[in-house]
């Protein structure tokens, strides 16, 4: 019984501790609800600072598929029976840098934007778009940045 009161009270001193119950966001959305087939899917990805601390992000928003390539972004896109789309742009980059990295106060956000069409073989159909954003990077000239792993809420894409 002592160590169960112990726990709960070093779990409550984690999650009241400065720093450790910053909010951050990660929100996708299309332009548009329909696409027809062959034309630009843009994609708009926004990270929000909803906490009440700044919070120092990875800005850059490179779209690429997770493990061998940097990346911070990379998107789960499933048809009507639930398969998964391959990724089919690997693009060669290098880790983020100092420049890539911003502070965003309480409230602010930071922008980025993508052409799904350009990466995914997207035919005429229904399909669901979840985003996942993540930063690993912690570069040496930037005091503090967010690190972990976001994902979105799931979005429609109609393409006709």
């Amino acid at each position: 019984m002592r160590f169960f009161r112990v726990f709960i009270g070093v779990l409550v001193t984690l999650i009241s501790w400065p720093g450790l119950a910053q909010e951050l966001e990660f929100q996708v959305q299309l332009e548009q609800p329909r696409y027809k087939l062959g034309e630009p899917i843009i994609c708009n990805m926004s990270l929000i600072n909803r906490g009440q601390a700044p919070i120092c992000v990875n800005q850059r928003f490179l779209v690429n598929w997770p493990g061998a390539f940097p990346h911070e972004v990379y998107f789960r896109i499933t048809d009507r029976q639930g398969r998964l789309l391959p990724f089919l742009l690997l693009m060669r980059a290098s880790d983020a840098e100092e420049m890539d990295f911003q502070q965003l106060l309480p409230g602010q956000l930071v922008k980025g934007k993508c052409d799904l069409n350009r990466s995914y073989p997207l035919g005429v159909g229904s399909y669901r778009v979840e985003a996942i954003y993540e930063n690993h990077r912690q570069p040496s000239s930037v005091p503090s940045s967010w690190q972990g792993r976001l994902r979105s809420q799931p979005i429609e894409l109609v393409v006709e």
